[in-house]
């Protein structure tokens, strides 16, 4: 091992002060019990990641991520681009997988691993195949040597997958980032892990556990009919989540003794281009302004008695109106 920045932590035991990977420069180790700990996973990208070139960057909007191909060993490293949309008074970056998946895609976020035991500090995305028990897609075989690694039964990915990266742990990320040698160990303990006992496994006195808190999500006319989402589902949000911080409220709900955060979530790419599948009434009136004193403004953000009032929407009128009872908000109680 060389140190070229003694500042970060060990990616397998998390202690300050470890010494980067003298060849990749891409994840760091205390120790070389921990670097051999990694090894049997690091090795899969360690060189690629030393040799891609990052002043290759096709444009702005494209950031390096990890793809899994199905009739291959070795994951490797590829330029996936995220574009920025703008719908309804937000922003964000949004992957197109389509030139390595096809059309229809289906994804998690990963801000916690179960292996080690560890709250992540910026989040990654995993992307497959919405379709791949049913379109022919082949056992993975680069996720094949990964779970290979553990005598744990690990599930049967298929098709090709790919990892990326988005800034902070945010539920719902706004912009994407290049994907690093430490997600890599952070994705592969997702795919070890899933469906196995190695999740549940009991932390130890110096590793609590992380702290969640309930909640409901409001799924608009698009979630529902396009991913088959029921009307009201039950989340768990990480207290680290963007809603603490960044939420609206609702005057209904304070009126009655029952004080919660709300915050839109960023439409899915399935229906994001249809207007009507905004639509989510329940979300709505639970916006409703209760207060009879409130003069509507038409040049800011409040409206009067019984219309809905969100900050950070300002359209006029009937168009103000039009974007409100299409939203879609995440809930935390």
């Amino acid at each position: 091992m060389e140190s070229f920045n003694s500042s970060d932590p060990c990616i397998i035991c998390n202690k300050p002060d470890a010494l980067r990977c003298s060849r990749c420069q891409g994840a760091s180790y205390c120790s070389v019990s921990c670097q051999r700990a990694d090894y049997p996973i690091h090795k899969l990208l360690c060189a690629t990641f030393s040799g891609f070139d990052i002043t290759a960057r096709p444009t702005k909007e494209h950031v390096r991520a990890i793809l899994f191909p199905a009739d291959q060993k070795n994951p490797k490293l590829v330029w996936l681009q995220c574009k920025w949309e703008d719908s309804w008074g937000m922003r964000w970056q949004y992957r197109d997988a389509k030139p390595f998946l096809g059309d229809s895609v289906e994804s998690t976020l990963i801000q916690y691993n179960p292996v080690l035991k560890r709250i992540l500090s910026d989040t990654v995305s995993v992307v497959w195949r919405e379709t791949f028990l049913r379109d022919g897609s082949l056992p993975n075989c680069s996720v094949a040597v990964i779970t290979s690694t553990t005598s744990e039964p690990s599930h049967n990915w298929c098709g090709p997958i790919i990892a990326y990266g988005h800034v902070g742990p945010s539920s719902n990320p706004v912009r994407c980032r290049d994907i690093d040698m430490n997600d890599l160990r952070h994705v592969a303990d997702y795919f070890i892990s899933y469906g196995t006992s190695l999740a549940s496994y009991p932390l130890t006195e110096t590793q609590p556990a992380p702290t969640k808190i309930k909640g409901v999500r409001i799924n608009c006319l698009g979630d529902q009919a396009m991913l088959n989402k029921p009307q009201f589902e039950e989340i768990e949000l990480s207290l680290t989540n963007s809603i603490f911080t960044d939420h609206s409220t609702s005057d209904i709900a304070q009126l009655i003794g029952l004080p919660i955060f709300t915050q839109r979530c960023v439409p899915h790419s399935s229906w994001v281009s249809e207007s009507d599948m905004y639509e989510n009434r329940n979300a709505t009136f639970l916006h409703l302004c209760c207060d009879p004193k409130v003069e509507f403004d038409p040049f800011g953000e409040a409206l009067s008695w019984g219309q809905a009032s969100l900050p950070g929407l300002t359209r006029l009128e009937a168009s103000l109106w039009y974007a409100r009872t299409r939203s879609r908000y995440r809930h935390g109680m």
